[in-house]
């Protein structure tokens, strides 16, 4: 495969899977006519494959492969039901292209600047991610639902580590996450029905864990938010309302129910 096919297929197939290999120039049959020095050189030469990895840093491939030019590196966003969006730091998006089951770091004006296929150092892939949010220190934390686990991530997305502490299965199917103050993050356990706080490094938070919002009934929650006076609103889906709980988690009042009539 020529270097402009290889170009070719990555700008229009955005999913190329690909490795590097280190070969000396005299292996390729087309080279016996050059001085054996000529020869003698190591060149990296692009291997491809549609199975093995995915093309999840396009500068570390672009530094590798300059012949691919500046525009590799910045390509337009073809999206696939994605389910969720946040705002990162200058302005950038972070968008849950669930459909293509990765996650996209988008820049200001919509090119791709990285795509996010796995977590765990590549050992666990992205199944259908429904959410994303970014906290107060910079994090990303995507809710990687089809795997029951919520992954955090580096503003760069880097691969940082999971959230720990709640039951097995909690996050499958799972569809609300949101910033809490201080770093914190807000997570709807929507099979559950239950909301949970944890903390910068992706615990439990433990001056909620004995709050009513801990305990709460819901019936799906599916969204969640918390305002600047620290007040922390839930969607309750099943309920046609929404909970409004303290930034200690006691329950403050319910807003809306079921409506039947015009108007």
């Amino acid at each position: 495969m020529k270097p402009h096919h290889v170009l070719h297929l990555i700008r229009e197939q955005g999913e190329l899977r690909f490795g590097l290999v280190r070969r000396h120039l005299g292996e390729w049959p087309l080279t016996a006519w050059a001085p054996p020095r000529l020869r003698s050189l190591a060149l990296r030469i692009p291997r491809v494959w549609w199975v093995r990895y995915a093309v999840t840093d396009l500068h570390k491939l672009h530094s590798s492969l300059p012949l691919l030019g500046d525009g590799f590196l910045f390509q337009r966003a073809h999206l696939a039901s994605p389910h969720g969006v946040a705002c990162g730091s200058g302005g950038h998006l972070v968008v849950a292209d669930s459909g293509k089951h990765r996650i996209l770091l988008l820049a200001r004006d919509g090119r791709v600047r990285r795509r996010i296929h796995h977590a765990a150092e590549g050992r666990v892939q992205l199944q259908f991610p429904t959410s994303v949010a970014v906290a107060g220190n910079g994090d990303i934390w995507v809710l990687n639902s089809g795997a029951d686990a919520l992954h955090r991530y580096d503003a760069r997305g880097n691969y940082r580590g999971d959230a720990r502490g709640l039951p097995r299965g909690a996050l499958l199917e799972a569809r609300g996450l949101a910033p809490g103050h201080g770093g914190t993050i807000l997570v709807c356990a929507t099979q559950q029905q239950r909301v949970h706080l944890l903390d910068t490094a992706g615990w439990p938070h433990p001056h909620l864990a004995e709050s009513e919002l801990a305990g709460w009934t819901f019936a799906a929650p599916v969204a969640v938010a918390q305002a600047a006076d620290g007040r922390i609103a839930v969607c309750d889906a099943w309920r046609h309302r929404v909970e409004f709980f303290s930034p200690r988690g006691r329950h403050l009042r319910s807003l809306g129910g079921l409506g039947e009539e015009l108007g």
